[in-house]
C-alpha cells in the first residue's frame, strides 16, 4: 500500500473511530481493498482479493460495507441486475461508469460528469443535504464488439 493510501486509510479510520466504530482486521481489509481498487467491487470481489490472513465471509463483508454506507464512507451503486457494487467516497472526488452488457466490465468515465451543476443547483433550491446521484452508461464494450 502506498504513503498516500496509507494516510487515506488512517484518516478513514479515525474518522470511523470517531463515530463509535471499532478497528478490526476485517473493516482494515475491507478499506484496503476498496482504496486499492480502481474500480468499483462486489462483495465477492472483496472476498477474492482480502489478504489470506483475514478471514471474512460474505455476510461479515456486507455487514461492514454497510455500516460504511450508512457513515458516508462508500457508496453502493445498483450498476448490475446481478450484483451491487461498492466504491469509497471521497470528498472531491466523484466517478461515472461505463458497463458492458456483454461481458460486465466496467470502465471509469474520464470526462467530468455532466450533471454535477445540476446537482449543485437542486442542493441550493431544495435545501437538500447530502445529495448524490448515480451515472452509468451501458453499452457494449470494444473487446465484446468484435
Amino acid at each position: 500500500m502506498s504513503k498516500t493510501t496509507n494516510t487515506e486509510l488512517e484518516s478513514i479510520i479515525s474518522r470511523l473511530r470517531g463515530m463509535g466504530m471499532r478497528k478490526t482486521a476485517s473493516l482494515t481489509a475491507v478499506l484496503e481493498t476498496l482504496l486499492d481498487a480502481d474500480r468499483p467491487l462486489t462483495i465477492t470481489e472483496i472476498s477474492e482479493r482480502l489478504p489470506s490472513s483475514v478471514r471474512c465471509d460474505p455476510a461479515t463483508i456486507y455487514r461492514i460495507l454497510e455500516k460504511l454506507e450508512k457513515s458516508r464512507v462508500v457508496r453502493k451503486l445498483g450498476m448490475h441486475e446481478r450484483a451491487m457494487y461498492f466504491e469509497l467516497l471521497a470528498k472531491e472526488t466523484h466517478h461515472d461508469y461505463l458497463l458492458c452488457t456483454s461481458c460486465g466490465s466496467i470502465t471509469q468515465v474520464s470526462a467530468a460528469c455532466p450533471v454535477g451543476a445540476l446537482e449543485t443547483h437542486l442542493r441550493e433550491t431544495t435545501g437538500f443535504s447530502e445529495l448524490s446521484h448515480e451515472l452509468v452508461f451501458y453499452g457494449v464494450c470494444p473487446d465484446c464488439s468484435t
